[in-house]
């Protein structure tokens, strides 16, 4: 009504959940003024378990990469179902049909390599973030989930992965000749020089992607990725970043 008076808007647009918010906005135009006005709702996008995307939904999504980092939304398309890829693969992506045929073929024949997954998050964050960016994002996740090696990444894939994972910046002088127990124990992946030593001594830590080796080890300029950066991991999972900056 207000939009009505101050704009002459006739015609409001919507999602389907706004149906009644809209109606008696028309109505209300109606009875006030006797104006007419008009609603037009789309279909809501839905999962096939019913969930809507939407910015009030737990888990949701942003365009702006202050909201949701481009490597966190790629990895919302790479989480899709595969009930749910064809058809997002049909609405977010600019594929032919043809295409986008053969890709849902080649995840029939091998569902474990979500060829649909991959394809619909390379191309949705290509749409958004660019092919650049792609590419660093991709490669960080491989770090992460194995296929790269450290050697073969550049400084922009780990300044991707500082985003993601515990990073702890230190002076460039003092990161070279950091004890390496007292590495673990800055990053957080140590509770302690005694938990960091136990660890080392079992091989539960590693550096670089090799095993720690002896606990009197110091990081030394060789261990440094590009970018001054030192990938510390604990277990499978567990990643934390040492940068040397100043």
């Amino acid at each position: 009504w207000h939009l009505h008076q101050a704009e002459r808007c006739e015609l409001q647009m919507g999602g389907s959940d706004q149906w009644g918010n809209i109606t008696a906005g028309t109505e209300l135009i109606a009875r006030r003024d006797g104006g007419e006005a008009h609603g037009l709702t789309f279909p809501l996008l839905t999962t096939t378990g019913g969930g809507k995307f939407g910015k009030s939904e737990a888990g949701n999504i942003w365009l702006d990469p202050a909201k949701t980092s481009a490597y966190q939304f790629y990895q919302f398309w790479l989480n899709t179902e595969d009930s749910d890829v064809e058809r997002l693969l049909r609405f977010f992506t600019f594929l032919p049909l043809e295409e986008i045929a053969a890709v849902m073929a080649e995840q029939a024949r091998e569902p474990g390599k979500r060829a649909g997954q991959r394809r619909l998050a390379e191309e949705v964050t290509t749409v958004v973030h660019g092919a650049a960016t792609l590419r660093s994002v991709v490669a960080a996740s491989r770090i992460l989930f194995g296929g790269l090696k450290l050697a073969e990444a550049e400084s922009h894939v780990f300044a991707v992965l500082a985003g993601e994972i515990p990073t702890i910046t230190v002076p460039a002088m003092e990161l070279i000749g950091l004890g390496l127990v007292d590495a673990l124990v800055r990053s957080g992946l140590a509770a302690s020089r005694g938990d960091a030593r136990r660890g080392v001594q079992q091989n539960g830590f590693s550096v670089n992607g090799a095993p720690a080796g002896d606990v009197e080890r110091r990081l030394s300029a060789e261990d440094q990725l590009p970018g001054g950066y030192v990938l510390l991991q604990k277990g499978k999972k567990n990643y934390a970043l040492l940068v040397g900056r100043g």
